[in-house]
């Protein structure tokens, strides 16, 4: 319902007041097609606005080739260099924390002559499990490594098997691509190998169920496959070609198991825990000296040697490849302050590069200053002229970025090999 023009001129304010309230509408939405317009045209100046300077930034480093290349290249090799040092850091500093369970398993440490060994006689994973209420039935494993001989037809083939318990799977996070994990190390007869060792040993793609004869000791024994294990992570301390049960491990190492003289059987396996919680783990550390002491007090004594200051003791699987504690186990360790100097000095690549390609930009623009003079003559603004160099500059950066990190990837086969890793091009 619309009223007549002359009858609302006739009205008295408070009347106008009134019908306007009635008919909101009408009079707002001219104002309000009028905001929109102005907020559609002010995006659209924006993005206009961008694509001019985006257009200027690359006439401009066409026309200055020369100055644009050097800070593009500068800049770009020093990402390079400072991916590929992030990389090694962040592959050390992960050691270890894939596995779901890397914060409650702890390696069992033995003190011999002011050395740790990650390493242990085979029976004291036992003895935790039965006489210690912190340690539950089930959750030791026992790791040992050896070289094995692998029989196929008329070719024998050495690869490196690792003998453990059937909790392994349960602790560790080596996912099975087939098998069960609770049964793949039940059977003393099964064998568990990885999927590269399978491929290298020319069996099928699912080798599930095929027999391997395999050399223990001093005989050939035929085992079954199990399961088998996808690509074992780059930064695992743990590293092998497949998996035998632990029974097989004493004539594997040709040691009497009913050897009870402590002085001649050897220390030839690592116990790993589990163990929920730190004040689960304090509780156990407290007692290991005296389990120490009722192992090998006596042993000490008959060999006429001083016993060790600490015995027994507990490591993180986290804490062992970066530890402070200098522990001798199943593989080579890194040292702390070597991962610390390698970001010292990636930090260090990185701010050269930017500060060497800021001078250059800030040498570029001072020639310019003419330029700059004359844009604001004919009406330019200081926002218009800063966004076009921040434009120039945001464009040379991601030019060097993109060439940087092609570089780190074409570079990191060189860079395994300088520095023993093996980390990926992704």
């Amino acid at each position: 319902m619309k009223m007549n023009r002359g009858v609302r001129s006739r009205l008295s304010p408070d009347s106008r007041i009134k019908e306007f309230c009635r008919f909101p509408c009408q009079h707002s939405r001219p104002a309000e097609r009028l905001q929109s317009e102005s907020a559609k045209t002010h995006l659209g100046g924006e993005v206009g606005m961008f694509w001019t300077h985006l257009k200027m930034a690359f006439r401009i480093l066409r026309k200055q080739r020369l100055s644009a290349v050097i800070s593009i290249l500068g800049l770009s090799i020093g990402l390079a260099f400072f991916a590929l040092l992030v990389a090694y850091v962040r592959d050390e500093l992960t050691f270890d924390r894939f596995h779901a369970k890397a914060d409650r398993t702890y390696i069992l440490t033995n003190e011999f002559r002011d050395r740790f060994l990650g390493a242990s006689h085979h029976f004291v994973a036992e003895m935790l499990e039965a006489d210690y209420p912190e340690v539950k039935p089930g959750s030791t494993v026992r790791y040992a490594m050896h070289s094995q001989t692998v029989r196929l037809a008329d070719t024998l083939v050495v690869k490196d098997f690792a003998f453990s318990d059937s909790g392994f799977f349960g602790m560790f996070s080596f996912g099975l691509i087939a098998g069960n994990p609770a049964l793949a190390l039940a059977s003393p007869h099964n064998v568990v190998i990885t999927a590269p060792a399978a491929r290298a040993l020319g069996l099928d793609p699912n080798p599930l169920g095929r027999a391997l004869s395999i050399r223990i000791g001093e005989r050939y024994q035929d085992f079954v496959v199990s399961g088998i294990i996808g690509d074992i992570p780059e930064n695992s301390s743990l590293r092998f070609d497949g998996i035998l049960p632990f029974s097989q491990v004493f004539d594997a190492f040709q040691i009497d198991v009913n050897n009870n003289d402590l002085v001649t059987l050897p220390m030839f396996s690592t116990t790993f825990l589990d163990l929920p919680d730190p004040a689960t783990a304090a509780s156990l550390r407290a007692k290991l000296p005296a389990l120490n002491d009722r192992l090998y007090g006596a042993m000490w004594k008959r060999i006429k040697m001083d016993p060790p200051k600490r015995g027994f003791d507990l490591l993180k699987l986290p804490d062992y490849h970066l530890g402070d504690v200098d522990v001798m186990a199943f593989v080579s360790r890194s040292r702390p302050a070597f991962s610390w100097t390698l970001s010292g000095i990636a930090l260090l690549i990185l701010i050269l590069a930017c500060f060497n390609s800021l001078n250059l930009s800030l040498a570029q623009n001072s020639a310019r200053l003419k330029e700059v003079g004359v844009r604001k003559v004919i009406g330019a603004r200081r926002g218009q002229l800063v966004g076009q160099l921040l434009t120039e500059s945001f464009l040379s950066g991601l030019v060097a970025l993109i060439l940087g990190l092609v570089a780190a990837a074409l570079l990191v086969s060189s860079f395994n090999g300088l520095t023993g890793k093996r980390l990926s091009q992704g």
